[in-house]
């Protein structure tokens, strides 16, 4: 009995490794890929900020709509507030689908902008204040005589 178990349960383990991508074996990932690493490398190899913030939008599109599509999904039933004292529970869920639409729209449309211009902002002052210091004369301190 315990021999059947415990097959059963590596092929648990085994189905489980292979959803997630993982080795069993060594604990170690394989074929995975994270997108954000490889933008953060973009970074490193000269692609330009917009076009880094496009890719990330493009990548990160996909999961972001899924997951509000569902929990909107979800709460509908609520926010419609069909049945019996359903009135109490109604502006709550009508609050929940709100708030995930703002978030949604923040977090692909408003918080890369917002990025990109304080990115532009950090760049030109740091062009300033490298102006400022390296144009600057530095004057030699007079010999002090004891």
């Amino acid at each position: 009995m315990d021999k059947v178990f415990s097959d059963f349960g590596q092929v648990i383990v085994d189905d489980v490794c292979d959803v997630l991508n993982v080795n069993a074996a060594g604990g170690q990932i394989r074929g995975y890929q994270n997108p954000e690493s490889s933008l953060l490398e973009s970074g490193q190899r000269g692609v330009p900020l917009r076009q880094a913030l496009i890719e990330a939008g493009r990548i990160r599109l996909r999961p972001i709509l899924m997951t509000s599509f569902a929990l909107i999904a979800g709460m509908l039933p609520v926010a419609i507030g069909a049945g019996e004292g359903a009135d109490f529970n109604a502006p709550l869920g009508r609050a929940v689908i709100g708030g995930v639409i703002a978030s949604t729209i923040l977090t692909l449309l408003v918080i890369p902008t917002v990025y990109e211009i304080v990115d532009g902002f950090r760049t030109a002052m740091m062009r300033g204040f490298g102006k400022i210091f390296t144009t600057a004369e530095i004057k030699p301190k007079p010999a002090v005589e004891a």
